[in-house]
Parts: C-alpha cells; structure tokens; sequence
C-alpha cells in the first residue's frame, strides 16, 4: 500500500468558481483523518500525483 496518496481539497466557504487544490498526504499516521500529514499542495492533479509516485519510490 503507497504511503503518499493523492487528495482533492475544496473549500466550502469559497466562492464557487474558486479552483481545487490537490494534496499529497502521508498516508503512514494514525487512521484519524485529522492526524495525517499533508506533505505539499499542488495546483494540478498531474503534478500531485507525480510528487506523490516520486515519494512513494524512496
């Protein structure tokens, strides 16, 4: 199972047109969703999920 994985982020208190962001997250904390560690935010899914595969390779 990866380590890092690959989530969107939308706030709901933005404005509707407000863009996503994509987050890579350490999947290895505790199982509480409030414990895990976002590591880096990126503006595309692509780049997220290259930063996120390059981690995973380590």
């Amino acid at each position: 199972m990866p380590n890092y994985k690959v989530f969107k982020a939308i706030s709901v208190s933005d404005p509707p047109d407000t863009p996503a962001e994509w987050w890579v997250v350490d999947n290895r904390a505790p199982s509480q969703h409030a414990a895990r560690l976002v590591v880096d935010r990126f503006e595309t899914q692509e780049e997220a999920e290259h930063q996120a595969a390059r981690l995973n390779s380590e």
